[in-house]
């Protein structure tokens, strides 16, 4: 699961950089505004898959996964301003999985 990251956006609103492209995506550029609303670009296309319900910092996400059952869940903050979870069932094999994860690029095993 992935989400935007309230946390740092907000960081960035408060530097004052609600409008500047922070990176580039394989969407196009993305701001502060995009982060919290969904990809304005892309969204103006039609592509209604690109609006944002919600936002997450890490904590909240971890919390929300555990409170809805998960007995097992792994949180990160991204380079791109996103929260990343994993939330496994109670007969997953969580090792091999944060393994193969880690090796595609998603490093959850903290």
């Amino acid at each position: 699961m992935r989400s935007p990251d309230i946390e740092a956006v907000a960081e960035l609103i408060l530097e004052g950089r609600i409008a500047d492209v922070i990176y580039e995506s394989p969407a196009g550029p993305i701001t502060p505004l995009d982060m919290l609303y969904g990809h304005g670009a892309s969204i103006a296309r039609g592509d209604q898959a690109m609006r944002h319900a919600t936002a997450f910092t890490e904590d909240l996400m971890g919390q929300s996964l555990l409170s809805a059952g998960f007995p097992e869940v792994r949180t990160t903050r991204t380079k791109t301003h996103e929260v990343w979870a994993a939330a496994f069932m109670p007969m997953a094999d969580v090792p091999v999985i944060l393994h193969n994860l880690a090796r595609s690029g998603v490093d959850l095993r903290c």
